[in-house]
């Protein structure tokens, strides 16, 4: 039987408004089916809709023959003199647990046809007007969705497309090649959104994430400040690293929340995003690739002229690889596969080939790079940190073990040593087992 939902913000009279005499139903068994074109069709003589019709497209989308199926396309003639009236039905599978059924009277002009509310495309169009077709799929259902239910459909929305993205555009003419790259773009930018959950990353050094994040113990312990001595025995390493600017905050012997909270830096990385799908993930969803880019690094190395330039034109190269994420300025990039069953954001690779290459350089202008980068990844694994826990999430990456199941993945120690040790220490991150890795990762500590 078809669930008794409607959103709690929607009043009896509005949802009487938006209605306007349909019946929207979601999850309808084929009893429903009846139950919807009695409503529809009450006081109703002609036109009317076969309910062996009707229910031969529940059957078809309930028993997964297709995804959509409608009922009741018909014309009304050119030689009428007046509109007239006839019952349209449409199922629509809307996720692998939900579908949804309209049913409608429709007033059809002359010469004109009857239309099903969520158009009908095989599946090569689909993905070409996937945007349209998911904005006309909320439009028509959302009265009866709640928003858990509305953030499913978006994601099963940018997983279906982005898994069949290299199908996107096949055997398009040459012609048609630019608006297609425009309207993937446009895909890709509204996929993107979808993986933020509603908001972005944005910048947190790894300085300023510690401050944020000793300002929330506190508020967990009901405490608003925390004396100096108490602070470097509670976090001798932050204190090793940030004294100086610690000191700063300090007044009358205290650190308390609202300086820690009020912490801004200023850097000279700058965030890009962009979504992944190509090879060497953990799991199949496209995931999203957080680029560390340092424009502002790479400008002094040109000023400087001579091999300063040289390198920096070198890296710019290295960088640009264009079966990697990034720009020419990009010193590195973390891929994030954002995990809602476990709700984790979960680094699947850490990554650099701007600072690869500079390592294959050697000269002192290419080690000076090396060490003005070398903090890129832990400033965008607090990045992550932070965003992690604004959506409500915990931040994870891999482990030795868990990476070894990963096919395609480095295990250099080097590299192992460079990018993933640091950030498993400095985060104090806990190793645990978790459905669907194929080994222990870590983790971010519950709060």
């Amino acid at each position: 039987m078809a669930r008794d939902y409607i959103r709690p913000e929607i009043t009896a009279s509005d949802f009487k408004l938006f209605q306007a005499g349909k019946c929207i139903m979601i999850n309808p068994s084929k009893s429903d089916v009846a139950r919807a074109l009695k409503k529809t069709e009450k006081g109703c003589s002609r036109n009317k809709l076969p309910l062996q019709e009707a229910q031969a497209a529940w059957q078809a989308v309930n028993e997964q023959q297709s995804n959509t199926a409608g009922a009741g396309q018909w014309t009304c003639s050119k030689r009428s003199k007046y509109s007239l009236q006839g019952t349209v039905l449409q199922v629509v599978r809307l996720t692998d647990d939900l579908v949804g059924l309209y049913c409608d009277r429709q007033e059809v002009k002359p010469g004109k046809s009857s239309y099903y509310p969520v158009k009908v495309y095989d599946e090569k169009t689909r993905r070409v007007n996937s945007i349209l077709w998911l904005s006309t799929v909320l439009h028509v259902f959302w009265m009866n969705l709640a928003d858990e239910e509305i953030d499913h459909i978006e994601r099963d929305f940018v997983y279906t497309v982005m898994a069949n993205e290299a199908l996107f555009g096949a055997g398009v003419s040459t012609s048609s090649s630019k608006k297609l790259n425009r309207r993937k773009a446009e895909l890709r930018r509204n996929m993107l959104d979808v993986l933020f959950r509603g908001t972005s990353p944005k910048f947190v050094s790894e300085y300023q994430q510690n401050c944020l994040r000793i300002a929330q113990e506190l508020r967990n312990d009901g405490k608003q400040s925390i004396t100096w001595s108490q602070f470097k025995k509670k976090e001798p390493s932050i204190v090793a690293k940030y004294q100086p600017e610690l000191l700063t905050l300090v007044e009358h012997n205290q650190l308390n929340i609202e300086q820690l909270e009020s912490i801004k830096i200023e850097t000279s990385y700058v965030l890009s995003f962009s979504l992944w799908t190509g090879m060497q993930r953990l799991f199949n969803e496209p995931q999203i690739a957080l680029a560390m880019r340092n424009p502002g690094l790479h400008r002094e190395f040109s000023n400087r002229g001579g091999s300063y330039k040289e390198v920096s034109d070198q890296l710019k190269k290295a960088a640009g690889f264009t079966q990697h994420p990034g720009t020419a300025t990009t010193i590195g990039w973390l891929r994030v596969h954002v995990d809602d069953e476990n709700k984790l954001c979960f680094i699947d690779e850490v990554q650099s080939d701007t600072l690869e290459a500079a390592r294959e350089i050697d000269n002192d202008a290419a080690r000076a790079f090396l060490k003005q980068s070398s903090d890129w990844h832990i400033h965008g694994f607090a990045t992550l940190y932070h965003w992690a826990r604004d959506i409500g999430y915990r931040v994870a990456i891999h482990s030795r073990e868990s990476a070894a199941e990963k096919p395609g993945m480095t295990l250099s120690e080097r590299k192992w040593n460079t990018y993933y040790r640091p950030i498993i220490k400095r985060f104090k991150l806990q190793s645990e087992s978790v459905k669907s890795y194929p080994a222990k990762i870590w983790i971010q500590p519950e709060a």
